[in-house]
């Protein structure tokens, strides 16, 4: 008898086989997605923070409030959005509109609180409250 092609049974766990390294590499391709969306929300986050930063520096009399960080508090700070660092002009954008997007949610990070501080008489910001981290935007 000559045999020719394949059985059933080889070809479905061919199948089988193709569908579980598919599912493996899917996975794979989003986790590393993911992480580099988070890279860019981190790069995009140290750009907002050190914009604040250089103007504040050159601008040291416009830290006049109060505020706590991580528990400490400091006498000379002010609390900014994103927005009003736009408005400043000393953040740009490649966005219309004059819009930051969040890489990880797609929401607009205008909102989103910039605290600079005094720490020893060096000038710091920090991204206090990130609103745009909520999906809902």
């Amino acid at each position: 008898m000559n045999k020719k092609g394949f059985t059933l049974v080889e070809l479905l766990a061919v199948i089988v086989i193709l569908g579980l390294v598919t599912t493996i590499a899917a996975y794979s391709i989003f986790n590393v997605w993911g992480k580099s969306k988070e890279g860019l929300l981190k790069d995009r986050i140290q750009s907002i923070e050190n914009a604040a930063i250089t103007y504040y520096s050159e601008n040291r009399q416009l830290l006049t409030e109060s505020c706590s960080i991580n528990g400490k508090n400091y006498n000379t700070c002010k609390v900014v959005t994103v927005q009003d660092l736009l408005n400043l002009g000393i953040l740009e954008t490649q966005e219309e509109n004059q819009k930051i997007t969040n890489d990880v949610t797609g929401c607009n990070m205008v909102n989103d609180i910039v605290t600079v501080y005094r720490k020893n008489n060096r000038v710091q910001a920090k991204m206090t409250d990130i609103k745009s981290n909520n999906t809902t935007c």
